[in-house]
């Protein structure tokens, strides 16, 4: 399984790269501009339309997966349940990246982004990925929901993360790099707890985490080479929704699912830092009814650009603090591990 996560991986990254690119001149080509996140200049005009070249390169990445016999291997070994999950990710992604698309190019209506987001999660929830309970770390206890209850907090997970990434993006390259960045801790994290199951479904639960782990990390990094200040190209809704879909689905995929292994604590620990910037966006913003401004002169990153820091240190600061939750989150499944044997 290692090569094929490598093979995921780099090929996503390489791929990102050129979709990305693909993606820029398609926004370029039918004049899809919005204004770009930087504090430290003017204004100006950027292409949008991101997500396309992350999403193209998600999809040439998984379906290249399909040349190499170890992954097929991995497909017919799992009895079907990893395929038609993964067929589900796809079709409930394309429905997103398609209303990020339009949305970027014409704008839809606040009622029917969620109206269209709620659909895509229910597709994802009748393939059979849901919470279906929740346990807590060095705790032998899992609680476990009825039907109705998983599904409705399946949807409403799923929803809220889809749209989490709109309201981080407030600086070039900081959400395209903190899905980076957790997109890894996840990946490693799933590869610990892999090394503890004995159940051959949750295995395959995890390594299919793995694999969309590497895929979306590296299309991501990909695109980031294009996004840092000053960015040429920033990730649009399309973008946004995307890779935020894309994460509640990992955590469900590989985190919430397998209760009994690992729990609700990781996936919202390793999210801390965008839930942390989120509530202190909506807490600010609210108060001058400007819940979707770009900028906000009592914004978190612009309070330390007044201080005299440069808009790439404060991106970076800002990597450094979900890395350093994320390595919380790494040694707490260590130690568990350790207190379990």
């Amino acid at each position: 399984m290692i090569k094929i996560y490598l093979w995921s991986f780099f090929t996503a990254v390489i791929s990102g790269l050129l979709f990305t690119f693909f993606a820029r001149y398609l926004a370029e080509r039918y004049s899809v501009y919005g204004r770009s996140n930087g504090y430290e200049v003017d204004f100006y005009l950027v292409p949008l339309w991101g997500g396309i070249g992350i999403f193209l390169a998600f999809v040439f990445s998984m379906g290249s997966l399909f040349l190499n016999s170890h992954f097929r291997v991995f497909l017919s070994a799992k009895n079907n349940f990893i395929g038609q999950e993964l067929v589900s990710i796809l079709i409930g992604a394309f429905i997103i990246i398609i209303l990020g698309i339009v949305d970027d190019k014409k704008g839809v209506s606040i009622v029917s982004k969620l109206l269209i987001q709620v659909i895509a999660a229910l597709l994802i929830v009748t393939c059979g990925i849901k919470v279906t309970g929740i346990s807590l770390p060095f705790l032998s206890n899992s609680f476990f929901f009825s039907a109705i209850i998983s599904n409705f907090l399946t949807i409403i997970w799923l929803v809220v993360f889809t749209n989490v990434i709109n309201l981080i993006d407030s600086t070039d390259g900081l959400a395209a790099g903190v899905v980076v960045i957790n997109s890894f801790v996840f990946l490693t994290v799933a590869i610990l707890v892999m090394k503890i199951t004995r159940s051959t479904i949750i295995t395959g639960q995890l390594q299919l985490t793995v694999i969309l782990c590497a895929v979306l990390g590296g299309a991501t990094l990909g695109f980031l080479y294009y996004n840092v200040f000053p960015a040429k190209i920033v990730l649009g809704n399309s973008g946004k929704m995307f890779i935020g879909f894309l994460l509640g689905i990992i955590t469900v995929v590989g985190r919430l699912k397998t209760t009994a292994i690992i729990a609700l604590f990781f996936p919202v620990f390793i999210m801390g830092m965008p839930f942390l910037n989120l509530s202190f966006a909506v807490l600010q913003k609210s108060k001058k009814e400007q819940l979707v401004s770009n900028i906000n002169k009592n914004d978190f990153q612009y309070r330390f650009l007044r201080r005299g820091w440069t808009q790439r240190e404060i991106v970076f600061m800002m990597y450094f603090f979900v890395i350093l939750m994320g390595s919380v989150s790494i040694l707490t499944v260590i130690f568990e591990k350790i207190i379990v044997k």
